[in-house]
């Protein structure tokens, strides 16, 4: 079932609901201040027969309650104690102390006659000391109740109906963008350009079209880094292969000499292991981040990390000409693994390696509830606008090779319940600083 369907569902049910409510508590409160309205009138009106009759001398009271009757339609009787002294009934007289007692407030009473209905009160005849009873019968009194009844219930449905309707169109303003915004999911694709949503009055959905277009544009930076990565990693893999291959044809049509053969096969060696540290880079990277990878937990020491790190990436920084300086001693434990973590600082280290001009300093600080790792370098430091983006997939700097090598190590780092982010050193290079909480220990 669709939104949509589900809104008139809804709706209908609501409708429902709010007319049966509302009928039924109208129709309490409306009755109930109908029968204060109808006592009263009772009340009043009969107390106007009653003092009609004792501010008159009558000499024939037959005639006079007769009289009332023609001009009021009520019913009167008049007794003294228990004997009958006249009656406007004209067949038989009905037992009065029957009668039943509907407001005691008012003390009106309610009779049944044949197949009619009177409300009646009793008063006194002051001369005579008689009891008068003036009886209304209920269709003389409820002619006017029930049609202010029914026109005020009938109001309350078409209120409630008219609030349904604005309801419902107001609904449509929810539909509409709903609609809006899965047709702009469905046309969401890395071949498409990014193309701009329809603005919205309603702020929510505004927001979610916003968030959407967001998306949008970081699938498209995705693929073009993707793409990049694919780009340089074929041309990683190239280099590699073409220089074996090469090599491996000369040794094999003896068109290399025994020295050229020796050099041959070193560089064979060579490429062979930086072919085998990029693929291990890619398999390594969809382990960390599989659903099923579970890490290890093992109490390490941060410093023997740092230093078999250091000790790794010694001869690339010997060939490059940087002073690899760590400035700790003191032991620092965590959980964790060290070999994945080994390799979170190796890809750091190397990659500070490339950009240094003479040097890399790491330090380790002992804070209050965290270890911080800082990897300083005093190379060019990093553009603003790639703070950020240099721990993304595929993401290759200018001096970058496969753009997985700061990525994996964010992962690692994060799976061992760290942080980290890059600064600039006001006096030039970058600043890693990793993050480790104590209390994860």
């Amino acid at each position: 079932m669709n939104i949509k369907s589900k809104l008139v569902l809804y709706f209908a049910i609501l409708i429902f609901i709010v007319f049966s409510i509302s009928s039924f508590i109208t129709g309490i409160v409306i009755r109930v201040q109908l029968n204060r309205l109808l006592y009263n009138n009772v009340i009043t009106l009969n107390e106007s027969v009653i003092n009609y009759l004792n501010n008159n001398d009558f000499t024939d009271y037959s005639l006079a309650v007769e009289n009332i009757k023609n001009i009021t339609g009520v019913e009167i009787i008049i007794y003294d104690d228990e004997d009958l002294v006249v009656s406007t009934f004209t067949d038989s007289i009905p037992n009065v102390h029957q009668g039943i007692l509907t407001s005691e407030k008012y003390d009106v009473w309610r009779l049944r006659v044949d197949d009619k209905a009177y409300y009646y009160t009793v008063g006194l005849l002051v001369s005579e000391n008689y009891d008068i009873y003036v009886l209304r019968s209920e269709s003389i009194i409820e002619t006017i109740p029930n049609s202010v009844y029914f026109t005020s219930l009938l109001g309350v449905y078409f209120f409630v109906l008219a609030i349904s309707t604005v309801i419902f169109y107001a609904s449509q303003s929810f539909v509409n963008p709903v609609r809006i915004i899965r047709d702009y999911a469905n046309m969401i694709s890395p071949e498409r350009p990014m193309q701009p949503i329809d603005k919205f009055t309603i702020k929510e959905f505004s927001d979610l079209g916003e968030s959407m277009e967001s998306a949008w544009e970081r699938l498209n930076k995705y693929r073009d880094y993707q793409r990049e990565f694919l780009h340089n990693f074929s041309h990683e893999m190239k280099t590699p292969l073409t220089n074996i291959y090469g090599y491996t044809e000369g040794i094999k049509y003896n068109v290399l000499n025994d020295d050229e053969k020796q050099k041959g096969l070193d560089i064979i060696l060579k490429e062979t292991e930086h072919l085998k540290n990029n693929i291990d880079q890619i398999l390594l990277m969809g382990r960390i981040e599989s659903d099923e990878y579970i890490l290890p937990s093992k109490k390490i020491n941060l410093v023997n990390v740092i230093g078999d790190a250091l000790n790794s990436v010694q001869i690339e920084a010997m060939n490059s000409n940087i002073q690899l300086i760590f400035l700790e001693d003191k032991e620092c434990f965590i959980q964790g693994e060290a070999e994945r973590l080994e390799t979170a600082f190796i890809n750091i280290l190397s990659n500070g390696i490339r950009y240094a001009k003479s040097k890399i300093t790491i330090k380790i600080n002992h804070e209050d509830e965290r270890y911080k790792v800082e990897i300083i370098d005093d190379g060019i430091g990093v553009p603003e606008q790639e703070k950020e983006k240099i721990f993304e997939r595929f993401f290759i700097g200018q001096k970058g090779h496969t753009g997985l090598g700061l990525t994996i190590s964010k992962a690692i780092i994060e799976k061992h319940h760290g942080s980290i982010h890059v600064e600039n050193n006001p006096s030039g290079g970058a600043n890693f600083i990793t993050i480790f909480p104590k209390n994860k220990i």
